[in-house]
């Protein structure tokens, strides 16, 4: 069993070099939700986000033969997430202070803030993953809470439902979610929910 999912994933890589569109249909599943996470706390759009991580990976789909592996295929597409959104801060339509400011830092930021985006947005795809297993009821409350970053009375507008309802949903989601993340020992998405459990906010990451 060496390497046996390095393995995969070079086989894949060599796969979309070659042009196969069964292994760019695998690529794109595999990233799209992660990108459009990481232009989305950036542009603080989502719907725009979707398409920023649409372009990025039709974009590798066209420079599909420069790549030899994985690990950078996918600082490539995160590279260029990122600068489509500094060009959609720069646009001029949606200039702003805020905007000016994140663009700046964008322009600024090294490789160690990237390296800690990506990582954030795997844990998150990690956490959506898990989520999977929650009863849908519990299951949407817990995304708008830990992910969208949405307030009690946010949520229950949303979903037109009382906040005590929303209350309850969160408490018997996160058990259940808190007793897979034990049993499959995923410590970093445990810690995660429990600071998310004190903080002020509900947002996770």
């Amino acid at each position: 069993m060496e390497n046996r999912e390095q393995h995969t994933e070079q086989d894949l890589v060599r796969r979309l070099a070659a042009g196969e569109t069964e292994a760019f249909q695998v690529l794109f599943h595999r990233y799209f939700r992660r990108l459009t996470f990481f232009a989305a706390n950036i542009i603080n759009n989502q719907e725009d986000a979707n398409d920023l991580a649409q372009e990025a990976l039709y974009q590798l789909w066209l420079h599909r033969s420069a790549f030899r592996e994985e690990a950078q295929l996918r600082s490539w597409l995160y590279v260029a997430t990122r600068n489509a959104a500094l060009n959609y801060l720069k646009s001029s339509q949606r200039r702003s202070q805020r905007h000016e400011e994140t663009a700046r830092l964008l322009e600024s930021a090294g490789q160690d803030l990237l390296e800690t985006a990506m990582a954030r947005e795997e844990l998150l795809e990690l956490l959506l993953q898990e989520l999977e297993a929650v009863p849908p009821p519990q299951a949407t409350v817990l995304k708008l809470l830990f992910i969208e970053g949405l307030s009690y009375r946010d949520i229950a507008e949303k979903l037109q439902i009382p906040e005590a309802t929303i209350r309850k949903q969160k408490e018997r989601g996160v058990r259940l979610l808190r007793a897979t993340l034990l049993q499959k020992k995923m410590w970093s998405l445990l810690l995660l929910l429990n600071a998310a459990q004190l903080g002020s906010r509900g947002r996770l990451l």
